[in-house]
């Protein structure tokens, strides 16, 4: 079984934000944009990327992305990015 991680960040209600998955690499934006990027510690299984749309509980006008990506190879990260 491969190991997963997951990671949130605080987003408007809307416009709704385009994810890019990329085996080593993570990108979130918003319209033209550019809110998250990353170069991830170790390689990922792109087809074991998914994120949602989550309601904050505290600001029903807030939402929370929730990304989680499958590992390529099941090993501790010492941390998400390089």
């Amino acid at each position: 079984k491969k190991e997963e991680m997951e990671l949130g960040e605080k987003t408007p209600a809307t416009p709704k934000p385009t994810v890019t998955f990329r085996p080593m690499t993570l990108r979130v934006s918003v319209g033209c944009d550019v809110k998250v990027a990353l170069e991830l510690y170790a390689r990922v299984d792109m087809d074991g990327c998914t994120w949602t749309l989550e309601t904050n509980k505290d600001k029903q006008n807030e939402k929370v992305l929730v990304i989680t990506c499958e590992k390529s190879e099941c090993v501790t990260w010492p941390r998400i990015v390089t």
